[in-house]
Order: C-alpha cells, then sequence, then structure tokens
C-alpha cells in the first residue's frame, strides 16, 4: 500500500465508518420504528417478527450495526476503492445491449466504461432465459453492473494494493463469504452472476476525464485487468487469475479510498447504498460547505 492510501486509511476511516452504515440505520429505523437509543430495544423489537428467516437475518444486522457504532475497523476490515469511481458508478441493472458505453459525470470528472470483446463472450454473459445473444453482439461481454460487480470491484482494488497478480476463484468466494454472502451454484444460486460480473470488468476499458485549470482537458484510458487465466470457465468450479495493469495499479496507490468492510457487508445487496457509501466516504471528509443533493442527483 502506498503512503498516501495508509495516510487516508488512518485519517479518514472514522467517516467511512460513520457514513457507510446510513442507510442500513434508516432502512431499519424506518421498518421496525426504531431510534436505536438501545441495542436491547431494537432486538426486543425484532424478536416480534413471525418470519424466522427474516428475524434473524434483522438480529444479525442490528448487532452489525451496533459493532460498527461502537468500535473503529480492524486493518483486516478495510476495503479500498478509487476516488474517482467513488464519485460516479457502475449501471445498477443489466444495460439493454451488450455493446452500450456507459457514461457518468461528477462536476469535473467523466467517467466512460466500453465493454470487452471476447470470443463469443456474448454466451457466457447473456441474460437468464437467453440463449442467443443480438445481431452483430456474439463477441461483446458487456458493462459490469450491480452490486456484485461493485463487490468484485472492491476485492480487486484491495488485493490489488498488495500485488498486481489477483485471484477470482477461491479467494473472491472467501471475500464474499466475509461478507455474507455464501457462493451457491445452480441456475438460481450467485456462481453464474458472479463469474459474469468478473469477465464483464476483466473486459472492459475505462477512460477518465476530467478538467483542470478551467481549459486543461485530460483523457486517460485505463484497463484495469492487462490480462487474465481462467479455468474451467463453464462450470461452478471456475477459478481465474487477473493481471491489474500497471498504470491503474500505480494510480490506485495513490487514489485509495479506505471503506468498512464490515459495512460493505451490510449494504452488499444494494448497489444503490455501496455507491452512496463510496460517494459519503470520498466526499464528506473533504467538505468545508454544506452541499445539497437532490435524489435525482443521486440516480443519475
Amino acid at each position: 500500500m502506498g503512503n498516501s492510501a495508509r495516510q487516508q486509511a488512518k485519517g479518514l476511516v472514522r467517516n467511512s465508518v460513520t457514513t457507510g452504515v446510513v442507510e442500513v440505520a434508516r432502512s431499519l429505523d424506518k421498518q421496525f420504528s426504531l431510534s436505536f437509543a438501545s441495542r436491547a430495544d431494537a432486538r426486543e423489537q425484532a424478536e416480534r417478527i413471525p418470519k424466522k428467516a427474516v428475524r434473524t437475518k434483522t438480529l444479525n444486522e442490528i448487532d452489525r450495526l451496533h459493532e460498527l457504532r461502537s468500535s473503529l475497523p480492524s486493518v483486516e476490515d478495510l476495503t479500498f476503492h478509487h476516488s474517482g469511481l467513488c464519485q460516479t458508478s457502475l449501471p445498477h441493472s443489466r444495460p439493454a445491449s451488450n455493446s452500450m458505453v456507459w457514461k457518468r459525470q461528477s462536476g469535473r470528472f467523466t467517467l466512460l466504461i466500453r465493454p470487452g470483446v471476447m470470443a463469443n463472450g456474448a454466451a457466457l454473459s447473456l441474460p437468464r432465459g437467453k440463449t442467443v445473444p443480438e445481431k452483430g453482439e456474439q463477441d461483446y461481454v458487456g458493462v459490469p453492473f450491480g452490486s456484485k460487480a461493485r463487490l468484485i470491484m472492491f476485492h480487486l482494488q484491495t488485493e490489488g494494493l498488495k500485488s498486481r497478480t489477483v485471484n477470482l476463484g477461491r479467494n473472491l468466494s472467501a471475500f464474499l463469504r466475509t461478507l455474507g454472502l455464501e457462493p451457491r451454484g445452480g441456475p438460481r444460486g450467485n456462481i453464474a452472476a458472479t463469474k459474469e460480473q468478473a469477465l464483464r470488468i476483466s473486459r472492459c476499458t475505462f477512460t477518465m476525464e476530467w478538467t483542470e485549470d478551467g481549459n486543461r482537458h485530460l483523457i486517460v484510458d485505463r484497463s484495469i485487468v492487462e490480462g487474465m487465466e481462467l479455468q474451467n470457465i463453464n462450470s461452478d468450479d471456475w477459478s481465474g487469475e487477473v493481471q491489474l495493469s500497471q498504470q491503474f495499479h500505480e494510480h490506485l496507490r495513490d487514489h485509495a479510498v479506505p471503506l468498512d468492510r464490515r459495512g460493505i457487508a451490510l449494504l452488499s445487496d444494494s448497489a444503490m447504498a455501496l455507491d452512496l457509501y463510496a460517494l459519503f466516504a470520498y466526499r464528506l471528509p473533504r467538505a468545508d460547505r454544506p452541499v445539497r443533493l437532490s435524489w435525482d442527483q443521486l440516480q443519475a
């Protein structure tokens, strides 16, 4: 990890912890009319939920939320995200076309994601129930989307600060388990969806544009991954290894924003909540005046 990332982790992590659980706190508060005056009161109300699965999940969320509010993360809890990606976002849902370029803008910063290609790549990234790709899109893998793509990005960047070579098989599954997401195979499991998002991320190109000093316009193309090796790609028991590009690896070391993995675990099933967490973790420690954000701006 570079010195800049260490300094950010040390100085900003408390803000990350606080802001990362805002969405969860509001959600639970709305559901159970809780003020979170005490953990005991919250658990008492949650115990009244008739459905066991929902009751267990809610109790676990209350316990994790209490832990987040009462203690700073350990070194093992730290996860990292590039500052430019904190300000923008991936698609929340599957784009209409695998060949579509994704664009998002935040102030002077613009992110464009171009889908990558791979021989017959579309066959590995088709919507459920669809067996034939659109005409002209057979080799397009598509742009990454959804909450799983964000979790994989966190994994790639966190491990990428340690080494340019990142394992996407067993190590990724272990990472997902720390978030409470047990890898499951089959048509309704999450292994196939995770594999699809990993493939999309590894093949796409990120173009970052920003304006400095009013009229100086900079454009940088970055492929997060410059090489990959996949084994058993058509099986649930797949494995992979990717090599982060030298450019992205070096840029990440100077622009890594610390996040708390415990907060990510609470937000892991919502792409919007993960985006808000990353945005607030980056912006709030740097805010020198009140900023009003509309719901339309957040969804844009």
